[in-house]
């Protein structure tokens, strides 16, 4: 049984792999991923790694394929020795704090963002928790 850091590193990993899919990093992290199973077992990862890219290209559950990831991260990190586990455990560290994905167009955002039209019409695509609030009046300092 894992401990519940190395359970959420896992997590995170599976998470990384699936936010890589489809975008600039995908490549490195591709590899990367491949390597941390190492032992022969690079051909097979790297097809399962396609495969995941492929069935999120064709609309696949983002959710089921990270926790697919996970449970993987999870196997390979239970079946290692000390050793062999540190060392996954620190790639997994890196691999999780790779450089957020490119998206294919438009800005990204993290933290908070504010969306203002005037004379006009504002959209906006939104993945993650969202808080409306109504405008304040403006007041005599800003016009």
């Amino acid at each position: 049984m894992l401990s519940e850091a190395l359970t959420a590193l896992a997590a995170a990993g599976g998470t990384a792999v699936v936010q890589a899919a489809g975008t600039d990093t995908w490549t490195s992290v591709r590899q990367r991923t491949a390597r941390l199973f190492g032992r022969g077992e690079e051909p097979a990862v790297l097809g399962e790694l396609d495969r995941t890219e492929q069935e999120l290209a064709h609309g696949g559950s983002r959710e089921e394929a990270a926790a697919r990831w996970a449970e993987r991260f999870v196997r390979l990190l239970r079946d290692l020795d000390a050793g062999g586990r540190a060392a996954v455990v620190e790639e997994l560290r890196r691999l999780e704090g790779s450089p957020p994905p490119t998206p294919a167009s438009g800005p990204v955002f993290h933290g908070d963002v504010t969306v203002r039209a005037d004379q006009g019409v504002a959209g906006a695509v939104v993945n993650g928790p969202v808080r409306v609030e109504n405008p304040r009046s403006p007041g005599r300092s800003q016009g």
